[in-house]
């Protein structure tokens, strides 16, 4: 039990202590080796080692596994480090250093056997003759993360990672696995459903490792992702006899030299593995290699440059397999000697939609009698030094259902113009005398060049021909499989359009493409659409183009543009708008997308464009002056919606509609730090509601109504911080509702009616904390002013210039605490202000100047150093039942001071009207109040 038996007496001193425990083991961790066999037959058990152990502790569970943390442990060539036997509870083993394990068969840095749920983890186990880590007999549902498996200034160690006989549901992850003598990574004997991925096994300054990555002996349904296997000795990854695996981008070539044979090889029945998205460059043989009976594979989207043989080689026997979508050659540089090559007796494979470009002997070539039944067909065949093709098979076919393949030398001629050369190719070397017998015009493989759909067909191929010729192009038209056309990158080498659809009604997806340097001209455009519906444009990048990003064009319906990037960015082309509807663009969604920086506008409608979604788009400057507009409508662009979006620090407005646009919902956009303007609303754009926006810390104003701007809503805006206005409506804006928004801290006034904006409705607002006034009318009658808030501005709550008949009622919460007037009248005549509570204002309550005929009733103005107050020049204003009960003081302006011929001079001595005050309290006050108490009593009555 690890302690002994008898006790530990040998404790000098007159105490005569003794230890009644004594431990059999150093519980410090002193560079012995660890084992835990959690039967407790061969070791101690993981109770018993974290009991007794300093260095291990924890109780196994999920939530608190047993820990064992940074030992170092030097295995003298013998044994392993750690060993971990028939363990079933959760586990760390993290920060340790072990090397010199043995060279025995099963010896390791780290060994599992039997053992499940534990996790390895940031551990150094280089070095060790054997193994680094080995997970042997049955270890399942184990984490391998972040530890370095391999050889260090050594050729000691054999392989970094094994794991070995029914081994199943393991994550091997971020290890470094490399210069290992043999394998980095090594799956043997039938361990299944692992996750192999973000490993490096290769060879860095040495010759030593042979193979990255190794699956043997029926090793299935295991996954391999994300690895670098580089410049080992043999080949990057290696299948013996294991199916349907996953393998999928990983890199598997040589870099900086031209050690590793072969990127990715599959031998002897490796059947039904995918093989897609892997980079297999500058091996010494093959990029992509199969032998012996290895059927039924997929290897597809795969990028096979400047092996020196071949891109992917089939030989001896190898059936049913699928070859299609890869980029097989380089671009820029001739070196492999053959594309894609089948021998001895590989029959019956398919080869289809790949891009086979630059080789120097041959594009295919199918080097034998028996290898027969091949179908070849939508692939292009460019730039080869010698012949495109090469058949001495048997039976085999170049073309399928009137779709052959591009050969960039025989391209005419097409006289009906079907996309099909009217001659057949026949150049193809090889005793099978074969030929393409509907070789294609065009390549069907995008190498870049613009797109143009015309569904008319009469400018260009409609859908149909593009769909059936194209490999870029797939579906149908219909709702459920619309025509897609995804992941192509286009340079418009600075004219016309990237992408461009005409005339169509069929439903199409157009996904995950890069447009740029589209032209100058005033509708080029990354992509355009043009009389066409039922489009989604998503997820693709169309930014850095000369004129437009994304363009919908007369009477495009039905579209939706969404998760796109139409931007400036880090580039000298000078790209105008992100996003533009033009003319009759109808019931379309744009959202998500991005349009910032763009040299005028981020997204913009214009012309009778009617029912669209504009929502949850960012359209900015972000790290730059460029863009003049985020979003706006212009002329006669109706009912629209736009919200959510994210508008801030355009040079000019961040919202901007104009021209008759009518009927358009604005709301809940943030549309901040604009230079200029927030939302600005120009020249006879009527019935539209603004609401819920924020527009805050704009340059001058934070929503602005300019010129017959009639019958809108602006509701529940925070228009804050502007550095003149919150709120303003200019010239001629009648009859709009300006209700329960926040205007406050702004540097002149919250909210300003200015030049005869007649009719409005001002209820239910908060204006405070403005420099100068809370409300504010200039030349402007007939508006209704209640129940707002205008508190603690710099001059006044509410501020009526030249104004008349105007009311101002049922203000309860209002016009206190202001620097000089809560109320203030000037030259403004035949307005009815009444039952509002205007307290502790600075100067005055209610003062008029040069005002007449007003109506001043039921207004509480208690507080104010001059409760009412008007001017000499003020006629037939009437007060009833105001509080205090004292008359208005009525004494000269006293001319002087700043903003003179805006607000009243303080006047020059308050004694005589406080005296006066104060005469009245003391002498009728009581009588004159119950008076009017009995008064108001019977008219109410």
């Amino acid at each position: 039990d690890g302690i002994v038996d008898l006790p530990y007496t040998w404790i000098s001193g007159v105490a005569n202590s003794e230890d009644g425990y004594p431990l059999a083991e150093n519980p410090i961790h002193l560079g012995e080796k660890v084992n835990i066999d959690d039967s407790g037959i061969n070791a101690w058990n993981w109770s018993k080692t974290a009991k007794l152990k300093v260095w291990c502790s924890g109780s196994g569970l999920w939530n608190d596994p047993y820990i064992i943390d940074g030992l170092t442990i030097d295995g003298g060539d013998s044994g392993s480090c750690i060993t971990i036997n028939n363990s079933n509870v959760y586990f760390i083993i993290h920060n340790c250093i072990v090397y010199k394990a043995g060279s025995g068969i099963h010896d390791a840095g780290i060994k599992l056997e039997n053992t499940s749920n534990g996790t390895l983890t940031n551990n150094n186990c280089s070095n060790n003759n054997r193994f680094g880590i080995e997970l042997f007999n049955g270890c399942k549902n184990n984490t391998i993360t972040s530890n370095i498996a391999g050889n260090i200034g050594t050729t000691n160690q054999d392989f970094g990672i094994h794991l070995e006989f029914n081994c199943n549901n393991n994550t091997i992850t971020n290890n470094i696995a490399n210069n290992n003598m043999f394998n980095g990574i090594d799956i043997y004997n039938a361990c299944n459903n692992n996750t192999i991925s973000g490993n490096t096994a290769g060879n860095i300054d040495t010759t030593n490792q042979a193979i990255g990555i190794v699956l043997h002996t029926d090793c299935d349904d295991n996954t391999i992702i994300y690895n670098m296997v580089n410049n080992n000795r043999d080949n990057g990854i290696f299948l013996f006899n294991c199916k349907n695996n996953r393998i999928f981008s990983n890199t598997a070539g040589n870099i900086g030299t031209r050690n590793q044979d072969i990127g990715i090889y599959l031998d002897t029945n490796s059947n039904d593995n995918t093989i897609k998205n892997n980079t297999a460059n500058n091996n010494l043989d093959y990029g992509i290699y199969l032998l012996y009976f290895c059927d039924s594979n997929t290897i597809s989207n795969n990028i096979i440059n400047n092996n020196t043989d071949c891109g992917i080689y089939l030989e001896n026997t190898c059936r049913y397999n699928t070859i299609s979508k890869n980029i097989i050659g380089d671009v820029d540089i001739i070196y492999q000697d053959i594309g894609i090559c089948l021998y001895d007796d590989s029959h019956t494979n398919t080869i289809f939609g790949n891009l086979i470009i630059n080789n120097q002997n041959y594009g295919i070539s199918i080097n034998d009698l028996f290898s027969s039944n091949n179908i070849i067909y939508h692939n292009a065949l460019i730039g080869t030094i010698g012949w495109h093709a090469n058949d001495d098979g048997t039976n085999n076919c170049w073309n399928k259902s009137y779709i052959g393949n591009y050969w960039d030398n025989h391209t005419t001629p097409d006289i009906n113009n079907d996309g099909i050369v009217d001659l057949p190719y026949r150049w193809i070397s090889g005793v099978a005398n074969s030929e393409d017998g509907y070789p294609l015009a065009e390549s069907p493989i995008h190498i870049g060049g613009k797109i143009h759909i015309d569904d008319s067909g009469v400018n260009a191929p409609n859908w149909s021909r593009t769909v059936k010729l194209n490999f870029w192009c797939s579906g149908s038209g219909v709702w459920n499989d619309p025509y897609i056309i995804d992941g192509l990158r286009i340079d418009g080498a600075g004219s016309g359009n990237c992408i461009t659809i005409n005339n169509s009604n069929v439903y199409f997806i157009i996904r995950n493409c890069v447009v740029y340097n589209a032209g100058f001209d005033w509708y080029d455009a990354g992509i355009k659409l043009e009389n066409t519906s039922n489009g989604t444009l998503i997820n693709n990048n169309c930014s850095n183009n000369g004129r437009l990003g994304i363009l919908l064009a007369n009477n495009c319906d039905n579209n939706t543009v969404s998760g796109n990037t139409a931007n400036n960015f880090g580039s000298s082309t000078i790209q105008d708008f992100g996003i533009l509807l033009y003319r009759y663009c109808d019931n379309n969604t744009i959202s998500g997308n991005t349009a910032n920086n763009n040299w005028i506008w981020g997204i913009r409608l214009e012309q009778y464009c009617n029912n669209n979604t504009v929502s949850g788009n960012t359209a900015s400057n972000v790290g730059t002056t460029n863009q003049d507009y985020g979003m706006g409508l212009y002329f006669y662009c109706h009912n629209n919606t736009i919200s959510g979006n994210i508008i801030h620090t355009n040079t000019l407005e961040g919202m901007d509609l104009r021209g008759n646009c009518q009927h358009n919902t604005i709301s809940e956009n943030t549309i901040e730090n604009n230079f200029q303007y927030g939302i600005y609303v120009w020249d006879n754009c009527d019935n539209n509601n603004i609401s819920e926006n924020i527009a805050n810390d704009n340059g001058d104003i934070g929503i602005y109504l300019d010129t017959n701007c009639n019958d809108n809503i602006i509701f529940n805006n925070t228009a804050n911080n502007n550095i003149y206005y919150g709120i303003r409506l200019y010239d001629d804006c009648d009859n709009n509702n300006i209700s329960e928004n926040i205007a406050n801290d702004n540097g002149d006034s919250g909210i300003f009616l200015d030049s005869n904006c007649d009719g409005n409705t001002i209820s239910g607002n908060t204006a405070n904390h403005n420099d100068n006034n809370g409300i504010y009318l200039n030349i402007c009658r007939y508006c209704n002013i209640s129940g707002n808030t205008a508190n603690d501005n710099g001059d006044n709550g509410i501020y009526l210039l030249f104004s008349i008949n105007n009311t101002i009622s049922g203000n309860k919460y209002s016009f206190n605490n202001n620097g000089i007037c809560g109320i203030f009248l000037e030259n403004s005549d035949w307005n009815n202000i009444t039952d509002n509570i205007v307290l502790f204002n600075g100067k005055y309550g209610i003062c008029l100047n040069s005002s007449s005929y007003n109506n001043i009733f039921y207004n509480n103005c208690t507080g104010n150093p001059i409760p009412l107050y008007e001017d000499p020049y003020c006629v037939g204003n009437v007060f009833i039942e105001n509080l205090p009960i004292t008359p208005p003081s009525k004494l000269p302006i006293l001319l002087g001071g700043d903003d003179d011929d805006e607000k009243p001079s303080e006047p020059d001595n308050l004694a005589l009207p406080l005296i006066i005050v104060g005469i009245a309290s003391a002498v009728g006050i009581a009588s004159i109040a119950i008076y009017l108490i009995k008064k108001r009593a019977k008219l109410r009555k």
